[in-house]
This record gives C-alpha cells, sequence and structure tokens, in this order.
C-alpha cells in the first residue's frame, strides 16, 4: 500500500500557495477596478447630531471616540448599516491636550497602565476593526507606545489608520514589525469648513486615486461637511471612482496567508499520519 510521505506533502501544498498568489497578482493587474477612495468620518460620539452623517447612504467609515455619550449607540448603528467602525483613539499630542477627552494614551502611562485603556476602549466599541489616532502628534513620533499599541492590535486582529498628526509618525514602520495592517490618511477634507476649500480637497484626492488607485481622506461631523458629501458623493460613479469601506483599501497579509497554509498543512500531516498507523495495525 502507498503511503503519503509528510514532508512532500508540506512541500506541495507550499508550491501550490505562492502559485496561487502569483496568480492572484496577475489577475488583480489585468482586471483592475476602479479607483478606489475611503472617507473616514472622525469625533462621532460626543453630539446627537452626529447621527446626520450615518444617515447618508454611502460607504462611509466611522471613527468613534470612546466612552462618550454616543459611542455605542452610533457604533451599533453603523455596524447595523454594515459600515466599517474604527476606535477613533485620543493619542496625546505635543499642544492643546485638554482636548483629548476620556480615555486618552499618554507617555507617562505603564505599560500596563496604557494598555488597559486601549483594551477598556475596544470593550467600549466592540464593533470596532482597527483604531486610528485621535490627535497624538507626540505619542504616535514614540517607540514604545507604538509597540504596546501594536502588540495589542495583533493579538486582536485589528489594523491602524494613521491621521497622519505628524510627519515623524512611526505607526506604519512599527506595524510592520508586529504584523498589523496599517494605512494613512492623504488628506483631511474639512479644515476648512468651506464649500469651496472642501471641493478642492476632493479633487485632490480624486487625483491621488487614479494616479495611485487608492486614497484616504477624514472629515468630521459638520453640518457643512453633510451637505457637502450629501452633494458630492453620488457624482463619483460617473468619474471612475469607487467609495469603500476602508477594509478594502488594507494590504494582503502575508503572514495570514502562511498561517493558513501551515495550519492546512499540518492538518493534512496529522490526519495522513493517522491513518497511515490505523492501516498499519
Amino acid at each position: 500500500m502507498y503511503y503519503f510521505n509528510p514532508i512532500k506533502i508540506k512541500t506541495i501544498l507550499r508550491i501550490i500557495k505562492k502559485i496561487t498568489l502569483v496568480l492572484t497578482c496577475i489577475l488583480s493587474i489585468g482586471f483592475a477596478n476602479a479607483a478606489k477612495i475611503a472617507i473616514v468620518i472622525d469625533d462621532i460620539g460626543n453630539n446627537l447630531s452626529d447621527n446626520q452623517l450615518l444617515t447618508l447612504d454611502e460607504n462611509l467609515t466611522y471613527a468613534i471616540l470612546p466612552h462618550t455619550p454616543y459611542s455605542f449607540i452610533f457604533s451599533k448603528k453603523a455596524a447595523e448599516l454594515q459600515r466599517d467602525i474604527l476606535i477613533h483613539l485620543p493619542m496625546q499630542a505635543t499642544t492643546q491636550n485638554i482636548l483629548l477627552g476620556p480615555g486618552a494614551l499618554t507617555q507617562g502611562m505603564s505599560k500596563r497602565q496604557y494598555q488597559k485603556t486601549l483594551i477598556a476602549a475596544i470593550e467600549d466599541i466592540p464593533y470596532a476593526i482597527g483604531i486610528n489616532n485621535h490627535m497624538g502628534s507626540l505619542l504616535t513620533r514614540l517607540d514604545k507606545p507604538m509597540r504596546w499599541t501594536m502588540e495589542l492590535l495583533q493579538q486582536h486582529n485589528m489594523f491602524f489608520l494613521d491621521s497622519k498628526t505628524t510627519v515623524y509618525s512611526k505607526v506604519e514602520s512599527i506595524a510592520d514589525q508586529y504584523g498589523v495592517n496599517a494605512l494613512h490618511r492623504n488628506i483631511f477634507l474639512d479644515n476648512v469648513k468651506k464649500p469651496n476649500v472642501m471641493d478642492i480637497q476632493f479633487k485632490r484626492l480624486i487625483n491621488i486615486a487614479q494616479e495611485y488607485g487608492s486614497a484616504i481622506a477624514i472629515a468630521h461631523p459638520y453640518p457643512e461637511t453633510y451637505e457637502f458629501l450629501r452633494d458630492n458623493l453620488p457624482l463619483l460613479s460617473s468619474m471612475g471612482i469607487e467609495l469603500v469601506p476602508l477594509s478594502q483599501l488594507l494590504p494582503s497579509s502575508k503572514m495570514f496567508n502562511d498561517r493558513i497554509i501551515d495550519n492546512v498543512a499540518d492538518d493534512f500531516v496529522k490526519t495522513t499520519a493517522t491513518k497511515n498507523n490505523n492501516d498499519s495495525e
């Protein structure tokens, strides 16, 4: 009777994985979709009026401040609408830290305090699939806090959107070391709440997406922003632009693919070994 060699089986499965990844890349290049943009609405949770942005029937992503009056209600509503949800995590900035709000992460915390605070935020917004920084121009440039952050995100299978409040941010470089997916903002849509300025920023977003395939904007729950998005988002399809949930812009995780293949290979080897032992008895 012929017996499978477990080592050869694992080798074959890994070869299949590599071929599959190559074919996926070829197909993704050959059948590229429209340029994609994601728009993240920050600062959700403090005011009942934030709900206005949730009424837009569009694939917006919502970044919700933890421990705020409407954080759970709005995160639940966004989840029911099948929208992507982030924890808009307050992180210490170089100035104006009085604006951080509850649940802030700061430089002076011990690792235990820091991660306990982060876990409390995750528990407060259980529908979240990732985080982005609220402020954070100081904390995101520091090694230790970012390592403590990525350690927990890795355990919870979450990703980090860097709001890029400093050019010295270490978010993406440290996320890569921990195998955590990370993205970064390309533009702020509404730092100036005037329609003509938002229009300029919107066109910048579209130009970036057309040049690089995708782009990310951050906006806020202002009445002016609601009106601008209500009027302009329906025009995207005619420009060949697709508005997508932020998670659709995540890079594929090599670590995740390797782990799946290794688990399949190990299970196959164990099953084969058991069958061979049973056959030999």
